[in-house]
């Protein structure tokens, strides 16, 4: 059982709505104006999506605060997204591609509880910006 509820969580955590999400959200961030303006318009480039990715293994975890050992999910998902004036869409300004990264963890050490370690705010999203 724990086992599958492992698989079913890395699963949910690479999904697009999970990665893609925050994906999104870190493109509007990264190209907001000073006081949160939106700027540009991120919209999604399905043609570039990468296959998401989920590396499995065994060793040490710190999830939730906590180091734990067992099997690790790292989890990967890139969006890409063509970036446009608010006013403007027919003349791409950016591309962006945004990189979702996280470790879930099923602890198999013994010492306590064996329910799957993840959490979204140890997730990371790299931004990266180049011209059309």
């Amino acid at each position: 059982a724990e086992y599958a509820a492992f698989a079913k969580a890395a699963l949910l955590a690479v999904n697009r709505t999970e990665s893609g999400g925050a994906g999104l959200q870190a493109v509007i961030d990264a190209v907001a104006g000073a006081g949160g303006e939106k700027l540009l318009v991120p919209v999604p480039d399905s043609k570039r999506a990468e296959p998401l990715r989920v590396a499995l293994d065994l060793g040490p975890a710190k999830v939730g605060g906590a180091w734990r050992w067992g099997v690790r999910a790292a989890v990967r998902g890139a969006t890409f997204y063509r970036l446009y004036a608010p006013d403007d869409f027919d003349e791409e300004v950016l591309r962006a591609r945004a990189l979702y990264a996280n470790l879930l963890l099923l602890p198999l050490d013994g010492l306590g509880d064996a329910a799957v370690r993840c959490d979204r705010g140890d997730a990371t999203v790299c931004v990266d910006l180049e011209p059309p």
